[in-house]
């Protein structure tokens, strides 16, 4: 024990000696080993690189200097020669970027992605001349280029938006398709209007829960600068949008430190009252979002007989004409909130008066064609 200089050695040969036998003696890490042999022999082969560098140096610029001496150069120029030369740069030489913000919007307009704008983008470039090995036209560079551009245009829009009227803040989740078209995702749009403004602010990814979605919409308006602007509310009639405890309005309120004007959303009160009466004709055991019976209706339809059908004029009779005409005239006299209220009124008058319209051209045209003596008119003279 007393020959072995490591104190760790001696620890471990003494707990060796214990009963119990607390470690024992493991083989020989040779990756280890065989690294701490090359890492020596590295630093030496580093050494005698560097020295023979230093003394090739040396050499040359003794040889120089002997040369210079018997020879009529100038002090400056025997500095230029004695001078090692410059390292060539092995940076690439710059590319061209055609991706514009004009661009950028057109290729999301289209829903165009990043591999595809390259394929397409470089054709045109070759067809109108361009020489490819200048423009930077990589997927990667794309999606970078793309990223940046929306990314200002975001940065410019918040900028420029400052309303000067009270605003009311919208939201509405939605189960839309993911931009990966996996599945669909629950998304969040926000969005405020006020006298003259409507402007849609976010469409975040969100869980449905009250207080991600309060601090989602919170974070949204404090991104735009307009939390002293909200002076209403305008939500579905939801548990998460209405608890009295924990609900977004109410966090929301504690969140700006104010009252706000509630408006729930009177076409969610309806659908309310349509369900159960829907629930009363139709009974649903599935507490799915989806009615199984449209869902199967629509799994169906690609085998049904699509080419056997009636239209509606065929079921229209003449004696419901005028009372549909009146009784859609006279609701579109009144002021609708809603724009798809006014739209099915003034589908359905429409739809009843070009079915009237083309069944009395229909027969007059046949009476017409009729002759005397059942000959057809385009038969006598």
């Amino acid at each position: 024990m007393s020959k072995i200089t490591i104190k760790e050695d001696c620890h471990f040969l003494e707990a060796q000696r214990k009963p119990g036998r607390q470690g024992k003696m493991g083989g020989m890490d040779r990756a280890w080993v065989e690294k701490e042999i090359r890492t020596p022999q590295r630093r030496d082969d580093d050494g005698s690189r560097a020295a023979q560098e230093s003394q090739a140096f040396a050499e040359r610029q003794a040889t120089v200097e002997l040369e210079s001496s018997t020879s009529s150069s100038s002090p400056e120029e025997q500095d230029v020669i004695a001078s090692p030369p410059p390292k060539r740069s092995r940076r690439a030489p710059s590319q061209k970027k055609i991706i514009s913000p004009q661009v950028s919007a057109a290729l999301d307009r289209t829903n165009i992605s990043d591999r595809k704008a390259a394929h397409v983008l470089l054709p045109f470039a070759e067809e109108l001349g361009a020489n490819t090995r200048e423009l930077s036209l990589s997927a990667s560079t794309i999606n970078r280029q793309r990223k940046r551009h929306r990314q200002e245009k975001a940065a410019e829009l918040k900028e420029k938006f400052a309303p000067d009227v009270p605003l009311t803040l919208h939201w509405d989740g939605k189960l839309m398709p993911s931009l990966t078209n996996e599945g669909v995702v629950d998304r969040l749009p926000i969005l405020v209007s006020g006298e003259g403004v409507e402007k849609i602010l976010a469409v975040p990814i969100t869980d449905g829960k009250a207080e991600p979605t309060a601090n989602t919409i919170h974070s949204v308006i404090s991104e735009w600068a307009i939390s002293d602007r909200i002076r209403a509310l305008c939500f579905d009639t939801t548990a998460t949008n209405t608890g009295s405890k924990g609900g977004v309005c109410v966090r929301l309120q504690q969140s700006l430190g104010r009252d706000l004007l509630h408006l729930a959303c009177r076409h969610h009160m309806l659908e309310i009252l349509l369900g159960t009466v829907f629930s009363a004709l139709i009974p649903e055991t599935s507490q799915s979002p989806d009615i199984a019976a449209f869902v199967r209706f629509r799994e169906f339809w690609p085998y049904v007989e699509q080419n056997q059908y009636r239209t509606a004029n065929e079921e229209l009779k003449e004696d419901w004409v005028d009372d549909i005409i009146k009784l859609c005239q006279g609701y579109l006299r009144k002021d609708h909130p809603r724009d798809d209220y006014r739209e099915l009124l003034e589908l359905a008058a429409s739809l009843v008066e070009s079915l009237m319209a083309a069944r009395r051209s229909f027969s007059t045209s046949r009476e017409q064609s009729i002759g005397l003596d059942g000959w057809q008119e385009r038969f006598t003279l």
